[in-house]
């Protein structure tokens, strides 16, 4: 690169910086089943704009950008796509002027090694994650959800990554009586399209992914508290996801309110 292009580059990087200097980002974190992408939904509607890493991740491979083609090669042989490339792939969806004033991520980070990584890239634009929100729920709340979730098996359907619960969101066929109660005969109230099961939705999975999140989330909802920026929702089966939604509004407003944004000449220079 030579000097113009630095200089451009430096430009470029000046107004983007300007452009967020308001910007506000937030994570949503929990265990699997804790109702993360339901939020994640909910939020959207609101008109928050959400990044979950799968999504992140499958838009890239759609592209064929550098990161995503590298990315697609881990997934194709079923391994986990390494952390510093998952991150890289999140900070391209994330330069995206759809996130200049800021935005939520669904499930990021999730490791303390890619908190690090998330802080480098949110800093370059003068940014930073002012928010990592815990949805707290028991294991026992958390296997009793996922015993009873059902998803529609229609990529394409509203409700594809809204699920079902069949006590507490359960399609009309179950709540008017019409249900044989045969798993085969569920089906989805806005496509018609079969109702599934996750297959990691088994109970023994469901403990062995607990225990790896209790694991892994640990050190960085430390690493959040230490910050004093960590809010926890407690999330029981009584809470409605528009109750868990308000409750996430509420404290993404209030932090927002505490925060006072970057300004000024020196801002724009990343000084």
């Amino acid at each position: 690169m030579n000097w113009v292009q630095r200089q451009v580059e430096a430009l470029r990087l000046g107004f983007k910086r300007w452009r967020r200097r308001n910007a506000f980002f937030f994570s949503l974190s929990g265990a699997p089943g804790s109702g993360k992408g339901t939020q994640a939904e909910l939020l959207s509607a609101e008109g928050f704009p959400m990044l979950g890493v799968g999504d992140a991740l499958r838009e890239q491979v759609r592209l064929k950008t550098a990161i995503g083609l590298e990315a697609e090669r881990y997934m194709l042989e079923g391994k986990l796509v390494p952390t510093p490339l998952a991150m890289a792939v999140i900070g391209a969806a994330l330069s995206a002027p759809r996130f200049d004033g800021g935005g939520g991520l669904d499930g990021a980070p999730r490791h303390i090694n890619s908190v690090g990584l998330l802080d480098a890239q949110l800093a370059q634009w003068g940014c930073a994650l002012d928010l990592l929100i815990l949805l707290d729920a028991s294991d026992e709340v958390i296997e009793e959800r996922c015993a009873f979730r059902r998803l529609c098996s229609n990529r394409q359907c509203k409700r594809y990554r809204l699920a079902y619960h069949l006590h507490f969101d359960p399609p009309a066929a179950v709540c008017d009586g019409s249900w044989s109660g045969l798993e085969e005969d569920l089906s989805c109230d806005l496509c018609g399209s079969p109702l599934v099961r996750r297959a990691d939705d088994k109970v023994e999975t469901i403990r062995e992914r607990l225990a790896v999140f209790h694991q892994e989330s640990g050190p960085i909802i430390e690493v959040f508290a230490k910050r004093g920026c960590l809010c926890v929702i407690n999330v029981n089966n009584e809470m409605t996801p528009q109750d868990v939604c308000k409750e996430v509004l509420a404290a993404v407003k209030n932090a927002r309110a505490a925060r006072r944004p970057g300004k000024g000449l020196k801002f724009f220079l990343g000084r």
